[in-house]
């Protein structure tokens, strides 16, 4: 089948974003549009988010690093990390966009504009401003595949629109043509229940995808009328007649690796040499990144170390400790400790309240070589006494750990039974645990799933 793959916006992440898009793409029929800003995105931009703090650095470095410093910009955690950040963009930026698209896909229908010609705002403040500009631009890319299928009298059986930094894992034709009509897409996330849908992905025959990209014009002509992109689209489908579902074959953002573990690790070093802006947060998060880094090379002593001073410090100056528990997660894994590896990696997850899908992707990811790790799977069946048992054993077994779960209970507010209980339902029921089950051979896929079924329906 044809399949149409319209990327639109601003690019970031270009070497992995479009190795990824080349790879989730490799063996279907595909025509590669572009219509994008001639600037690439800048990652030390603004305040930082959780999502933006995956697009930023290492998958282990965004979880050992304490999220108590978001919503600010990285210049309040890191001036070093900054000054690194912007140095490795000004080095991108001097390739130009087309050059850079045209490395990866030599075929593309590629459409580059200078972000700063047109006035694609609102009348008034809002959350999202940038919404009139990515719209535009989803509006542009379509117009181009239309222009195709007009030139060549034929429409393409169905057409991806993505974000350039949005991660496909690959395109299931089969469940594609058996669920997109005309009258039903899928998206890449929405809130069951609510007006609500996400903006990154949509899947869709062309005549559908010509609709979805159209709420540009209503955008534009009702400015004043505008609520908020994820409820206006929703919204636009819903009186157009398309219902929409979650495409679950994605990781939401591609992160860039910008900043390596031992990249971070060095800037942080740096900034603790002098001293500027150095407080607890900073200290703890090098402390755990210096534990992952330890962990990698197999001292497990040294690592042991770094943790146990990190939970010092995290317990004199009452910090979170939401970064400690994912490296002592991972030092309890790698020490053959898998059940308290387990624990402690779903109540990380617990403590960030994390809902994003890249967030999910990576701790159930964890979870499912965790899980075929266990010596007696079915004491998962409960949750919550699992938990319970192995909290215990931790406390008994080490005073570090202790003073970590005591950390833990107070961050969460809760039993860490009861949260660890409430999360891990959470992970396995994502699309991300059923992705990463899938990879397992038949004799662990099948335990796995009752696993799955087991502690759903005791639920």
């Amino acid at each position: 089948m044809s399949i149409c793959i319209c990327v639109s916006g601003q690019i970031r992440a270009p070497d992995a974003s479009f190795r990824n898009l080349l790879e989730a793409t490799k063996g279907s029929d595909v025509t590669f549009v572009f219509s994008v800003w001639s600037k690439i995105g800048r990652r030390s931009d603004g305040f930082v988010s959780s999502a933006q703090l995956f697009r930023m650095f290492d998958i282990d470095v965004c979880w050992a690093m304490t999220w108590s410093w978001l919503s600010r910009r990285i210049t309040d955690f890191s001036p070093e990390i900054f000054h690194y950040v912007e140095a490795q963009a000004d080095i991108q930026a001097r390739t130009p966009v087309a050059d850079l698209i045209r490395g990866y896909f030599p075929d593309a229908v590629i459409d580059v504009e200078q972000p700063d010609e047109l006035d694609l705002s609102f009348n008034e403040v809002r959350q999202d401003m940038n919404s009139l500009r990515m719209l535009y631009k989803v509006w542009r890319a379509n117009e181009i595949k239309r222009k195709i299928e007009a030139r060549t009298g034929k429409k393409f059986d169905y057409v991806v629109r993505m974000r350039s930094d949005f991660r496909l894992n690959y395109l299931d034709e089969d469940l594609i043509r058996r669920k997109c009509t005309d009258t039903h897409i899928f998206v890449d996330g929405r809130i069951p229940g609510t007006l609500w849908a996400d903006d990154s992905l949509a899947i869709g025959t062309s005549e559908a995808i010509d609709i979805y990209a159209s709420l540009f014009g209503r955008a534009i002509s009702e400015r004043s009328r505008w609520d908020y992109i994820h409820r206006d689209l929703a919204r636009h489908l819903e009186e157009n007649s398309i219902s929409f579902s979650v495409y679950g074959h994605h990781g939401y953002i591609t992160p860039d690796k910008t900043l390596t573990l031992v990249e971070t690790i060095a800037c942080l070093q740096k900034q603790q040499a002098s001293g500027h802006s150095w407080t607890g947060v900073q200290e703890i998060s090098l402390l755990s990144l210096e534990t992952i880094n330890h962990i990698r090379r197999g001292k497990h002593s040294l690592a042991e170390q770094s943790l146990a001073k990190a939970i010092e410090v995290c317990a004199s100056e009452s910090l979170q400790c939401d970064g400690l528990l994912f490296s002592a997660a991972l030092l309890e894994g790698k020490i053959g400790n898998v059940a308290q590896a387990l624990v402690l990696i779903v109540l990380s997850s617990a403590s960030r309240r994390a809902i994003d899908a890249d967030q999910h992707w990576e701790v159930s990811r964890r979870v499912v070589k965790l899980c075929v790790r266990l010596e007696d799977l079915l004491a998962v069946d409960n949750p919550a006494g699992f938990a319970d048992e192995t909290v215990e054993g931790m406390t008994v077994k080490s005073a570090s750990l202790g003073q970590l779960l005591a950390l833990a209970r107070k961050q969460l507010g809760q039993d860490l039974p009861e949260a660890f209980s409430t999360q891990f339902r959470t992970l396995i029921s994502t699309a991300a645990f059923e992705h990463f089950l899938q990879l397992e051979d038949a004799s662990r896929r099948s335990a796995l799933v009752k696993l799955r079924e087991r502690t759903l329906r005791l639920n």
